[in-house]
């Protein structure tokens, strides 16, 4: 009850400033954002979301009651799109939040009028879903990796290294890590010795375009984290070792 007068308060404000308003007669698309009390025990240096209670579906009931009360439209029946999520609210914390995010706790409200002929473009949800969502790509420093549709191991000999896009990332993180103790091992009697290494190694990820991708601004995954660190410690070292992207692998 205390959370759908606040509502009602803050439409009513909202209609105040908007001179001549009349309640929404024909279908409205609802978006809310909704910012919960970050627990104390939250983690302080990532992000975390509320998969507990308070159920959104509940939040959004409460919050269209609300807006009916207020007079933003006639019936909730008009609500024919909704867009919505919970989230902790960050507290202005940029470390763990966007600086768009509502600092405290609240929600954001945007109630749209839609215009019938506009819905004759509804395609597919899932669709549409996917459409909003950046394709994955691959994170800066491995998008420089030399790649091939196809390669071919007997081109570069014995020392040749395949991860077979069959491999966990837990193999294939075993196999980057024997190349690490390689790498330095050269890196070391290059320094050492002057002498540089008598092969160069091809490190062939096979699918690796597509395996090493993720979203934009996501962290490094583990085995991202490693191919990154092997291409880097050779390349500074002159070590000779190569890594390759590769569609496939004969």
């Amino acid at each position: 009850m205390p959370w759908r007068q606040d509502v009602v308060s803050a439409a009513c404000d909202a209609i105040d400033n908007e001179p001549g308003f009349k309640p929404f007669a024909g279908p409205v698309h609802l978006i809310v954002e909704f910012y919960l009390p970050r627990p104390k025990g939250a983690p302080k240096t990532r992000r975390v979301v509320p998969d507990v209670m308070p159920d959104l579906s509940k939040l959004i009931r409460s919050t269209e009651d609300a807006l009916k009360t207020a007079a933003v439209w006639r019936d909730d029946a008009q609500v024919v799109d909704i867009t919505t999520r919970k989230r902790y609210a960050t507290f202005g914390d940029e470390q763990i939040g966007h600086p768009w995010e509502l600092p405290g706790i609240g929600a954001v409200v945007t109630v749209v009028e839609l215009d019938h002929e506009d819905t004759w473009a509804d395609m597919p949800l899932d669709i549409h879903a996917a459409a909003r969502l950046p394709a994955p790509a691959l994170p800066a420093g491995l998008s420089g990796l030399p790649s091939t549709s196809r390669a071919s191991l007997d081109e570069w000999g014995a020392g040749s290294v395949l991860i077979p896009a069959s491999a966990t990332d837990s193999r294939a993180r075993q196999l980057i890590g024997k190349l690490l103790k390689e790498s330095a091992a050269r890196a070391r009697r290059l320094q050492e010795e002057g002498i540089g290494p008598s092969h160069a190694i091809a490190v062939f990820i096979e699918d690796g375009a597509i395996r090493l991708a993720s979203p934009f601004g996501r962290p490094l995954t583990p085995l991202q984290h490693d191919v990154l660190q092997l291409a880097r410690e050779a390349r500074e070292a002159d070590t000779e070792i190569v890594v390759v992207l590769a569609a496939t692998v004969e």
